[in-house]
């Protein structure tokens, strides 16, 4: 299993229930392609960035997300995803710790 699998496999396992998490390879990390709570507005979204973000920094893991969403703008999901350590504009970086 290689860097990328290896990470995917530990986040896949360690989200908290009620949610979903895809992710794509993405140069030398993953792109977080989707990110989608079964009850909207709970935290899960929260919750799942925080392990997301954690899981990243310990396997030296940089994250690209692009702000897209049905729920919420792309102003509100640039401020939510900031307060992770994402930068950006079209696509928010972060990078491992």
């Amino acid at each position: 299993m290689d860097k990328i699998e290896a990470f995917i496999t530990e986040v896949s396992a360690a989200l908290p229930p009620d949610g979903k998490a895809d992710f794509e390879p993405y140069g030398n990390g993953v792109e977080l392609s989707d990110l989608r709570a079964d009850i909207p507005g709970q935290g899960w979204g929260t919750r799942a960035v925080e392990v997301i973000v954690r899981l990243a920094d310990a396997h030296k893991m940089d994250i690209m997300v692009i702000p897209a969403g049905r729920r919420h703008s792309k102003p509100r999901l640039v401020e939510f995803y900031g307060r992770f350590g994402f930068f950006g504009e079209d696509a928010l970086h972060r990078s491992a710790a």
